[in-house]
This record gives structure tokens, C-alpha cells and sequence, in this order.
């Protein structure tokens, strides 16, 4: 975060929360349908994330798009690294894998 927004650490944590915590109120008030997925999985397996987000928006899928709008070289988190979740962070975050449509 540091990088690319010069903020620290527990700023952008707190960021995430309110940022997040207003997502999910706004699209619960207004029972909108709605995909969730993990930037992580997108880019780990965009193949299986797109394919669902197709289904969902009931397109028909083509592999071809995902080099259109997916590019691995703009992820700049550690492959693979375990995320550790600050105990402030984790309620929301197991509210968000309970969502998962992946």
C-alpha cells in the first residue's frame, strides 16, 4: 500500500474495512444480486473465476476474453503466500468467504 498510495499499514487496514463494511451494507439493503470472489482467485485461476461470473451474468463464456481483461503481470502480491488477517479483519473476511461464489 505504502507504494502505490504512500499510506501506512494500519490505515489502509482500517481503508478496507469501512470500504468493504459499505459494500456489503449497501448491496444487503438493497438485495441486489451479487458475485463475490476473490481478487486472489482471479488471478491464480482466472479461467474458473470468469467462467462463473459468465454463468452468472448468463453469457456465454470465451476463453479468449480472459487475456482481453486479466493480466498476471498487475498482481503484486506474493504468489501463493498465506494471508495473515489482523483480528480486526477477520469478521469481515469470513463474512466474504461465506459469500464466495467461487
Amino acid at each position: 500500500m505504502k507504494n502505490r498510495n504512500n499510506i501506512d499499514f494500519d490505515t489502509g487496514i482500517k481503508l478496507w474495512k469501512i470500504y468493504n463494511n459499505r459494500a456489503l451494507n449497501f448491496v444487503q439493503a438493497y438485495e441486489l444480486d451479487t458475485f463475490y470472489f476473490y481478487y486472489e482467485d482471479l488471478i491464480l485461476n482466472p479461467n474458473l473465476v470468469v467462467s462463473k461470473i459468465f454463468d452468472f451474468i448468463d453469457f456465454e463464456y470465451d476463453k479468449k476474453i480472459i487475456t482481453k481483461f486479466v493480466d498476471s503481470k498487475l498482481n503484486r502480491s506474493e504468489k501463493n503466500k498465506k494471508i495473515l488477517y489482523l483480528e480486526e479483519c477477520k469478521d469481515l473476511n469470513n463474512k466474504f468467504k461465506n459469500l464466495s461464489s467461487v
